[in-house]
């Protein structure tokens, strides 16, 4: 969440002033109809999912778009950055949940068909381990195991219209909580 001072500043920049209910700094457009967005930790970034079943990211400074993420075949319910702000998580209408790498806009893990409903929600912990799911090879290579602390604290909630919750563990105890094709035969609820 941006802070006042942040938001004050922003809106001075924009020749706007900050009243009671703000100043409208940035108008995001061509996306079609919303319906949900979320701002990256450290304020730099929106992420908004749509009806049409993209999600986008949008520097939130320029306005400019930054990525278009296509891999949901029904609309993007839901959207939540981790703590650190390197990975997205989506839930859509389609049954499913993806999370997905911000600065490459890969797809590092789908959560198919585990719902029998859409689902409406999804969540990552706070202490969720980031640093296991970087696409790149070399970072990849050079990781130790994920501690036994880590894969509790790793996290990847989704509740559906189904009317279930899950709470999704990675139970790999490899460097790498993954594997390349990006499914979740590493993952349990």
């Amino acid at each position: 969440v941006l802070s006042e001072q942040h938001c004050a500043a922003r809106a001075r920049h924009a020749g706007g002033r900050l009243g009671a209910l703000g100043a409208m700094i940035r108008e995001l457009k061509a996306h079609g109809k919303h319906c949900t967005v979320a701002i990256s930790p450290d304020g730099k970034h929106v992420a908004t999912g749509s009806y049409n079943s993209s999600a986008k990211l949008w520097d939130i400074s320029t306005g400019a778009l930054v990525k278009t993420l296509i891999s949901h075949s029904k609309e993007i319910r839901q959207l939540a950055f981790s703590a650190d702000g390197k990975l997205l998580v989506t839930a859509s209408d389609d049954k499913s949940a993806r999370l997905w790498e911000v600065p490459s806009g890969k797809v590092l893990l789908s959560l198919d068909g585990n719902h029998a409903g859409g689902v409406c929600c999804a969540a990552l912990s706070p202490g969720f381990a980031t640093r296991y799911f970087y696409s790149d090879s070399e970072a990849v290579g050079a990781m130790p195991a994920m501690s036994k602390q880590e894969r509790d604290q790793t996290l990847l909630l989704t509740s559906s219209v189904d009317k279930t919750a899950k709470v999704w563990i990675s139970r790999a105890p490899a460097r790498h909580s993954v594997n390349a094709s990006g499914s979740s035969d590493r993952w349990e609820v």
